[in-house]
């Protein structure tokens, strides 16, 4: 989100490490002020540094005048021997009411989001709860981890990540965070023998997010945001 005045961007590959004797770096952006959204294929203009030794990506930001920036979402994905990222298949609302969204939704970091109200007359305890299903490219990825994008329309709303283990058919928990009013990205790493949490065979893999008020937070109506689920290879 930018400044009411002009600004500068330009992104950076590093080597192993950062160095200043080993990048590549893009041409300038000029940003006007509002809302932008910068997406680039790195592989475009790499020139010092090798493609397969990158250790860094950066970017510097200058505006023209003092002034306050919000950065949404900063993130690097792919790579040469990178596996791509695994989106949901399908998903399930065990608990609370689905007010708007679609699979699709869950696709990407873009604003357009699966929205889950909490059903009343529910218990205190998990009131919301979604299960993601999808299926890896391999049934034996090198490591797993779930990354989920998400909020909640209150402050203070405990979101809990749990993954499904085919080898004792049940969900174990991987992450227990606070939400906040605006997006927060949560990366969590399957703990233990990460392939518990991929069905041999098929790739398939379930993660269940769930919701509760934080211990002594009051709201009477309250709903949650989830803009993206992934599955990668951390």
């Amino acid at each position: 989100t930018g400044p009411s005045f002009s600004s500068v961007v330009q992104f950076y590959v590093f080597g192993d490490t950062i160095e200043t004797n080993n990048y590549d770096q893009t041409t300038i952006f000029i940003l006007d002020p509002g809302t932008h959204t910068i997406s680039l294929d790195l592989s475009t203009f790499f020139s010092q540094v090798d493609p397969a030794q990158v250790g860094a990506v950066g970017f510097s930001f200058v505006s023209f005048a003092t002034c306050d920036v919000q950065f949404h979402r900063f993130e690097a994905v792919g790579g040469t021997m990178g596996v791509p990222p695994t989106t949901a298949d399908s998903f399930n609302v065990e608990r609370g009411t689905l007010i708007s969204g679609s699979v699709a939704d869950s696709h990407d970091s873009d604003d357009s989001k699966i929205v889950v109200q909490r059903a009343t007359g529910l218990s205190r305890t998990l009131p919301v709860s979604v299960v993601f299903d999808g299926q890896l490219p391999s049934d034996m990825p090198s490591g797993l981890e779930v990354v989920v994008e998400s909020r909640g329309t209150v402050q203070r709303i405990n979101q809990r990540v749990l993954m499904f283990n085919w080898t004792t058919s049940q969900f174990d928990p991987m992450d227990n965070s606070q939400t906040t009013t605006s997006d927060l990205v949560f990366t969590v790493p399957a703990s233990g023998n990460h392939l518990d949490y991929v069905q041999a065979g098929t790739g398939n893999v379930r993660t269940r997010i769930a919701y509760e008020l934080a211990p002594r937070a009051v709201a009477r109506n309250w709903s949650t945001e989830i803009d993206q689920l992934i599955w990668r290879e951390p």
